[in-house]
């Protein structure tokens, strides 16, 4: 328990706005699960980003995991739940057909790079080796909504759609943390030795969160709003 509160001191709590934001996330999507049409199945992502949280936590406060093993095979199969999700978004959000194909051969590209990986040994204990690939891969198809924004017609306002706060919450945390996954990735003896900067990833996450929120709580807009607009 106390290498817990040595945690969440060294994060200045940062990681328990990030458990806040996680669970009123999860309570908030899975109410509104089915108001929007390019959310369906999106409601998982908080409650799996949760779950995976609630493992990590605790594992450290009981110190029943040593070695990390528990810890960083969740990591690496939260990795995967959180690609595909945000990857299954993206489809449901990118009209553009050429923006598509490119979607879909980095989505099957990126999960045989993730079997390969893990078919080694130990392969899905180094999370990290995959992390900043994922990182990088995710922020993709949200560049591509908002390249796809100023080529399709306007129809409505585009802050008025849920697909664009998330997305705004994806080009956040990623382009905020990726820094953090290459030091992770190539220099772990410091990440290890300055463990504070981890409050950065867990502050990140928890605007994430925040703006999954705002997602779910937009207005429905029909055509006549907009037409009165």
């Amino acid at each position: 328990m106390q290498e817990l509160q040595r945690m969440i001191i060294e994060s200045y709590f940062s990681v328990v706005f990030m458990m806040i934001a996680q669970v009123t996330t999860t309570v908030v999507s899975f109410h509104h699960r089915k108001r929007f049409r390019e959310l369906k199945y999106f409601h998982w992502y908080p409650l799996a980003a949760f779950l995976q949280s609630s493992i990590t936590l605790s594992t450290i406060g009981l110190d029943i995991d040593p070695d990390k093993k528990i810890q960083r095979t969740s990591i690496s199969l939260f990795i995967v739940i959180e690609f595909l999700l945000i990857y299954f978004f993206a489809f449901k959000n990118i009209k553009l057909k050429r923006y598509r194909a490119l979607l879909k051969f980095i989505f099957a590209a990126f999960l045989l790079y993730v079997l390969y990986g893990w078919t080694r040994t130990n392969g899905i204990l180094k999370y990290y080796e995959i992390y900043f690939i994922q990182s990088i891969i995710l922020l993709l198809p949200s560049l591509l909504y908002f390249f796809q924004i100023f080529r399709l017609p306007v129809t409505s306002n585009p802050v008025s759609a849920p697909a664009f706060w998330i997305n705004v919450g994806i080009l956040f945390f990623f382009s905020s943390t990726i820094p953090l996954f290459i030091l992770e990735n190539y220099s772990r003896n410091f990440i290890s030795h300055n463990q504070y900067l981890y409050s950065i990833s867990y502050t990140a996450y928890g605007v994430f969160f925040i703006l999954i929120c705002k997602a779910y709580l937009c207005r429905i807009v029909t055509r006549l709003d907009y037409s009165l607009s």
